[in-house]
C-alpha cells in the first residue's frame, strides 16, 4: 500500500462577523520558514513536517509523513474557532494514494480520540490536482477551547 502523503498549502483565516461588529482575525502561512510544526502546532499523533515537495505556491508545503492516523492540531487563537473561516490547499502525493483526509476540530491536544470532522472526508485516490476547502467553523457546535486540526488516515 502506498503511504499518503498530504500537502496543505497557503492557509488563512478569516474570522466570521460577530453579531454588528465585524471582526478580522486574519493568519496566513506558506510555511516557508523552518522545517518543524510551525510555532505553536501540535501532532496529536503520527508525524508531520514541511517540505520543499510539491509547494502549490512559494517554496514549501506541510506533508503529513508517518502513521496511519495522523492528527495535527493547529495553534491557538485569540477568536474562538466557531467564529473562523478557513482556507486551505490540499493534494495527495500520487495517483495511487490511498485514505482520506479531514478538516475539523480537537478538543485536547493529547488526544487524537477528540478529533471531530467538520469537513470530510476527501478521498485521496483521486490523483494530484490541488484543492481548494472553505471550512465555515461557525456553522458546525465547536466548543470553547477547540483548536482547528487536520487528520489523514492511510
Amino acid at each position: 500500500m502506498k503511504r499518503l502523503k498530504l500537502f496543505l498549502l497557503l492557509l488563512a483565516f478569516i474570522a466570521a462577523p460577530l453579531a454588528m461588529m465585524a471582526q478580522n482575525v486574519i493568519y496566513t502561512n506558506d510555511f516557508e520558514s523552518g522545517s518543524g510544526l510551525p510555532s505553536g502546532w501540535v501532532a496529536v499523533t503520527g508525524t508531520a513536517s514541511i517540505s520543499t515537495t510539491y509547494p502549490n505556491n512559494g517554496g514549501h508545503s506541510f506533508k503529513f509523513d508517518q502513521g496511519t492516523t495522523i492528527v495535527v492540531a493547529m495553534q491557538s487563537f485569540e477568536v474562538e474557532v466557531s467564529s473562523l473561516i478557513l482556507h486551505v490547499w490540499e493534494r495527495p502525493e500520487g495517483t495511487s494514494s490511498s485514505g482520506d483526509f479531514e478538516i475539523g476540530y480537537v478538543t485536547s491536544v493529547t488526544n487524537a480520540n477528540s478529533f471531530v470532522a467538520v469537513e470530510g472526508p476527501e478521498n485521496c485516490s483521486r490523483g494530484t490536482q490541488y484543492v481548494e476547502h472553505t471550512v465555515d467553523f461557525s456553522t458546525a457546535s465547536v466548543p470553547a477551547g477547540a483548536r482547528i486540526a487536520f487528520r489523514c488516515r492511510i
